[in-house]
């Protein structure tokens, strides 16, 4: 039941994100090793991966900052698969930085608004990750070690922290915030 769960939220949240860039007009793809060519120009199936890893940053906006470090096994298409990351910003001052190592891992950072701050760092397989911040000054923190864990956070406000360490094997931790000052934080081992 959890992984059909899972599952699904997966596939809405990538159908989502393909609408919202689509609406915008603005792919900002950027493929390791291409130059950051965009759709039709270094695209899936059109030159090196680097080690099986897709990113993809769009930020629209003023002095939002983002970063994605992966390091997969295999490659993409002949093998399954292996880490996905991708950021969204919007707005100013945004921060997001994404980490994963290991195989087979999703993370996803939306960030709406102003002064957003977002760390994930995943090492394992089969993690995922995601946050969705609408709002301003909300941080969220996500760190995965294992095999088959879920976090998701979703904060719409100012000035909300959030924070889950998962280090086991199926673990899922979900913290939604709205409102402003709210402080949580999910531990599991």
């Amino acid at each position: 039941m959890r992984r059909l769960f899972v599952l699904i939220m997966a596939v809405v949240l990538v159908v989502g994100m393909s609408a919202m860039v689509a609406a915008n007009g603005d792919y900002g793809n950027d493929y390791p090793g291409n130059g950051n060519e965009g759709p039709g120009h270094g695209g899936p199936g059109h030159g090196d991966y680097g080690r099986g890893d897709f990113a993809m940053i769009t930020q629209l906006g003023s002095s939002n900052n983002a970063s994605i470090y992966q390091k997969g096994n295999g490659w993409y298409h002949e093998h399954g698969g292996d880490n996905v990351g991708l950021i969204f910003q919007k707005g100013w001052g945004n921060n997001a930085s994404l980490t994963q190592v290991g195989s087979d891992n999703f993370a996803v950072v939306k960030s709406f608004g102003y002064g957003n701050v977002v760390n994930q760092n995943q090492r394992g397989k089969d993690l995922v990750a995601t946050v969705f911040q609408h709002g301003s000054s909300n941080r969220a923190t996500q760190l995965q070690r294992g095999k088959y864990n879920v976090s998701l956070i979703e904060q719409a406000g100012f000035a909300n922290t959030a924070r889950t360490d998962q280090r086991g094997k199926k673990d899922m931790a979900i913290i939604n915030q709205m409102g402003s000052g709210n402080n949580a934080s999910i531990t599991q081992l």
